[in-house]
């Protein structure tokens, strides 16, 4: 991981603890709107990076098209957040539910990638992808009760931030390919 990833990683991480302190600690309609701007700034800025990176460096590479795509993708649901979420705040729920599910099937199937590479974080991945879709599925259960939802949520964007720190301090494995 680049030093720019870390900052990076550490800077988003450090939005998300915002985002489950407005929740945990903000309870009424407007955290919504907060925290869908929050959200946006988070996901248009990594499509924003992406971007770059594709146009930097990514373009002739393998798998180049795939980050052009994932990095307009990311910018187009940072948008959504800022321009359609903040009407309603039943659909902003609606969407922050359907961002953790996403973020718990990215993380398993990172851990399926992880594992066929050999590596045994694949297991800390998988528990936390499935941790991450089980929160998603307790907001969906407990809809109709607010607080309960705000408590989970808030809970939840702060256990994932200090994860996201944790990994960004944690060192990185250098995979060398061999020459052909």
């Amino acid at each position: 991981m680049s030093k720019f990833s870390r900052v990076f990683n550490i800077l988003k991480s450090l939005l998300m603890i915002i985002i489950g302190s407005i929740i945990l600690f903000v309870p009424n309609e407007l955290d919504y709107i907060i925290v869908c701007y929050i959200i946006g700034i988070i996901i248009t800025l990594s499509g924003l990076r992406k971007l770059v990176f594709y146009f930097s460096s990514a373009k002739n590479m393998v798998g180049g098209r795939k980050i052009l795509i994932n990095s307009i993708i990311n910018i187009d649901l940072g948008l959504l957040s800022f321009f359609v979420l903040i009407e309603n705040a039943n659909l902003a729920i609606l969407y922050m539910v359907a961002v953790f599910i996403l973020l718990g099937a990215i993380d398993i199937l990172r851990s399926f990638e992880i594992k066929k590479n050999g590596s045994k974080t694949w297991v800390f991945k998988l528990i936390k992808g499935l941790l991450t879709i089980g929160v998603g599925a307790i907001c969906i259960v407990f809809s109709k009760y607010t607080e309960t939802m705000l408590i989970v949520f808030g809970c939840a964007w702060i256990v994932l931030a200090i994860e996201g720190i944790i990994a960004a301090f944690s060192k990185s494995a250098v995979t060398y390919v061999p020459e052909i």
